[in-house]
């Protein structure tokens, strides 16, 4: 089966100083987006995260969102993304309707998404707005920056 981050690794391969993302005079290349989101997948996988398993993306149109998707596709999972501006029940609705096992969101909607998780405390993730390559490698702290993957870019 083809899925959209396969894409991603394949312009790594081409384009690996390609300018994949550009933002506030920052330009992210294929192949680190491809590095962090592969970093990110193995973070979901190690967490528990199954092919097939939604998450809930609860993040503004920055860089941060596309490696966290392609992170998300990378794993086999499926991205729900969600407006970052909804309110706890909106949260909860979409949470509960669409069957999401984690949440990612960024800090500026941790109310939301925390309340809006409910009985779920484990379901609700937090996310630094970082870039996922400039945190610590051995973190575990759970934010963008989590643990390495070991370097593979293939997609599960």
């Amino acid at each position: 089966m083809t899925n959209l981050s396969l894409y991603l690794v394949e312009s790594a391969d081409m384009y690996p100083d390609g300018p994949a993302l550009r933002c506030d005079r920052v330009t992210t290349t294929f192949s680190e987006l491809a590095d962090n989101a592969a970093r990110f997948a193995a973070y979901l996988i190690d967490r528990g995260l199954r092919p097939g398993d939604r998450v809930g993306v609860m993040l503004a149109n920055r860089p941060e969102f596309a490696m966290v998707l392609y992170g998300v596709l990378h794993a086999g999972a499926v991205a729900v993304p969600m407006d970052p501006r909804r309110n706890a029940r909106e949260v909860a609705f979409f949470l509960a309707n669409t069957g999401a096992r984690l949440l990612i969101f960024a800090p500026s909607c941790w109310a939301a998404a925390t309340a809006g998780a409910g009985h779920r405390p484990r379901l609700a993730e937090k996310v630094v707005g970082q870039p996922f390559q400039r945190a610590p490698a051995d973190s575990d702290s759970g934010h963008i920056g989590g643990p390495r993957a070991g370097g593979s870019r293939s997609p599960t």
